[in-house]
């Protein structure tokens, strides 16, 4: 059943088991385990992944109350909303692909040079302000693996034979339907933001 096919997603998820050690759990065969998890995995990425990737529509009529709640945690320019980058996933960092015919990183000549310099006072404590703030974007990552300890099992993610990328999605979209369930996280309470319910937040 679906629901069945859910929790066999939920239980690979949160504990990095072998399939075979989920048989006496789920009575079912460990290639007929693999098979639904694999099943129900796609299905939700496939039907949901919209709602984890960058929602356009969404963000436009939250875009004032995220620079505002921001701005309340200490960040000193009103005229932020997000943070884009993170690589505390081995997955986010650059690989060659990124890398131009000279050898240097396109997103580095392009956007920042990568190569220090001195900065004025001003400049360090607006770094040192936007720093604090900035950290929550690995909050955010750190609630994924708590919750879903398998996708942090490195030795079981293995590229061409776990669909690695497609875990992570799910865990993500899991994670956030927990905090709207719960009404938030440490995240949303430190910028004081409560979370959508489960309802709004599927329908997007």
């Amino acid at each position: 059943t679906g629901v069945e096919g859910l929790c066999v997603v939920l239980y690979r998820l949160a504990v990095p088991l072998r399939w075979v050690d989920m048989e006496e759990t789920f009575r079912r065969h460990s290639s007929e385990l693999s098979n639904l998890f694999l099943h129900v995995l796609q299905l939700l990425d496939k039907r949901l992944k919209r709602i984890v990737y960058f929602n356009r529509e969404y963000a436009a009529q939250h875009l004032d109350d995220y620079a505002e709640a921001l701005f309340r945690a200490g960040d000193v320019l009103t005229n932020i909303w997000a943070f884009i980058d993170i690589t505390v996933r081995g997955i986010c960092r650059p690989t060659t692909r990124n890398a131009s015919r000279d050898g240097n990183f396109l997103s580095q000549h392009s956007v920042y040079s990568g190569h220090k310099r001195k900065l004025t006072t001003d400049e360090k404590s607006v770094n040192n302000a936007m720093s604090k703030v900035h950290v929550s974007v690995e909050w955010s990552s750190s609630h994924v693996v708590n919750y879903w300890t398998a996708i942090d099992f490195k030795q079981a993610q293995r590229a061409g034979i776990t669909p690695v990328s497609q875990m992570y999605r799910v865990a993500v979209l899991l994670t956030n339907c927990i905090t709207c369930v719960q009404s938030g996280n440490g995240v949303s309470d430190y910028f004081d933001l409560s979370p959508p319910s489960l309802h709004d937040y599927l329908r997007q």
